[in-house]
């Protein structure tokens, strides 16, 4: 008797720790996958950013390079400012926007951790309630200048957390600029 009882609790207390384990993987799992959303999301607005700047500013030297062959050096000489490409502000609007999405991306993903922290201490206690995660500031509570440019139906997709596939559209290459 004492052999089966010695068992039926080992048996009991297996079985409790498997599910408590699959508890905690099923939070873990949540976790990395609220995270890697987050940081995806942010890592595209990001690159957007960074690749608008970077084409206005290679925009606008090309143009200044072109002024300053068509004037010639005699000109460009005289007077080598106005040759100079005008990025300064969008660099530093670009470089601002970058800081902001990282605090911004920091803050969600401290969020999440302690969230899902929270989520793993209750499954460890035993408690099944999870605790309510912080409400995200409406779209109208945002400022001006954190508002995202997009198209009506795209952010009424996003608004809706409708998930649609996305298509992959291939981009016209541009020749690479030529040394004459």
């Amino acid at each position: 008797m004492i052999i089966q009882d010695i068992a039926s609790n080992l048996h009991q207390r297996v079985e409790r720790a498997g599910q408590t384990y699959r508890g905690i993987r099923q939070v873990w799992r949540e976790t990395q996958r609220e995270a890697m959303a987050i940081v995806t999301h942010n890592s595209r607005s990001v690159a957007n950013t960074e690749i608008g700047a970077a084409k206005n500013i290679y925009t606008s030297a090309q143009a200044a390079f072109r002024r300053a062959k068509r004037d010639g050096l005699r000109k460009v000489a005289q007077r080598p400012s106005r040759y100079v490409p005008a990025g300064r502000k969008q660099t530093a609007a670009a470089y601002r926007a970058t800081l902001k999405l990282l605090d911004r991306t920091r803050a969600e993903l401290t969020d999440v951790a302690s969230g899902g922290y929270k989520q793993l201490t209750a499954q460890l206690n035993g408690t099944t309630e999870r605790p309510q995660p912080e409400q995200q500031p409406s779209s109208t509570e945002k400022e001006v200048g954190e508002a995202r440019k997009r198209p009506a139906k795209r952010a009424a997709a996003t608004a809706a957390n409708r998930q649609t596939p996305r298509r992959r559209t291939a981009r016209k290459r541009s020749a690479p600029p030529t040394t004459s």
